[in-house]
């Protein structure tokens, strides 16, 4: 509920006294119901598993193979690198998350990195083939904790030292999409890659994202060194691996 003692909030949910009092009555009486032909038409709500906008994604990330989750261990933290391989600055507009089983997907975070540690990490870190050892977490990306799995060091980033990352997207069961307000964008350096990072018993995910070319006000971006933590250690339920995918528009 808004606080009205300070300053008004944008969009503020809150019911003034008159309508809290038609609901009060309602309620007294009975809850009855109204004349049906007087009643709006029922909401049509958009899937959670399509692009919600008008115009198509500009680009769409997909995994190059499934990932596969052994049937039982901690929860799992993957991260997924896309190398963009973009020679000009991106400005994103609008992301999308798009789990591929949103029943199992806890969360997911979504960056971009203009450093190019990440990749290096994932390629340094990666499990993409089982060791031999019985059931095994591996697929692309690879494990990382609820950090990077690394502590970057700032002196060793030899470009984009000015707009090194930032945050891109968060989802959560129930979230749509995210979208920058009118005439702001989130500016993404050249030769950057986007991180996926997802939280699940079973990450089989997507994401999708858009943007805009127009030139916004610039402001600073930044990511802050992250740490490792402990994962908690419940038990997870077998699952069919299934390819995560993502997009990001320039329209």
């Amino acid at each position: 509920m808004a606080y009205h003692g300070g300053v008004p909030l944008r969009n503020d949910p809150s019911l003034k006294p008159e309508e809290i009092a038609t609901i009060t009555k309602w309620v007294d009486e009975g809850c009855p119901k109204g004349d049906s032909k007087d009643a709006p038409k029922p909401v049509a709500f958009r899937s959670g598993q399509e692009w919600d906008d008008a115009n198509p994604p500009d680009l769409v990330l997909k995994l190059p193979e499934a990932f596969h989750l052994a049937t039982r261990g901690e929860d799992h933290y993957r991260t997924l690198v896309f190398p963009l391989g973009n020679q000009e600055e991106k400005y994103v507009r609008k992301t999308q998350f798009i789990p591929g089983n949103k029943k199992v997907v806890h969360h997911s975070l979504a960056f971009y990195d203009g450093t190019g540690m990440v990749l290096e990490a994932q390629k340094r870190l990666g499990k993409s083939k089982p060791f031999g050892k019985g059931d095994e977490d591996y697929g692309p990306g690879y494990e990382s904790g609820t950090g990077l799995a690394f502590v970057p060091n700032p002196g060793a980033v030899q470009k984009n030292r000015n707009n090194a990352g930032a945050l891109l997207n968060g989802w959560v069961p129930g979230a749509g999409t995210l979208e920058n307000p009118s005439g702001a964008r989130s500016l993404i350096p050249p030769d950057a890659s986007i991180l996926m990072q997802t939280r699940s018993p079973s990450p089989k995910s997507s994401i999708i994202w858009n943007g805009n070319s127009s030139e916004p006000d610039r402001r600073p971006n930044s990511l802050s060194p992250p740490t490792k933590d402990q994962p908690a250690q419940p038990p997870k339920p077998a699952s069919m691996p299934r390819p995560q995918e993502a997009a990001i528009t320039h329209n």
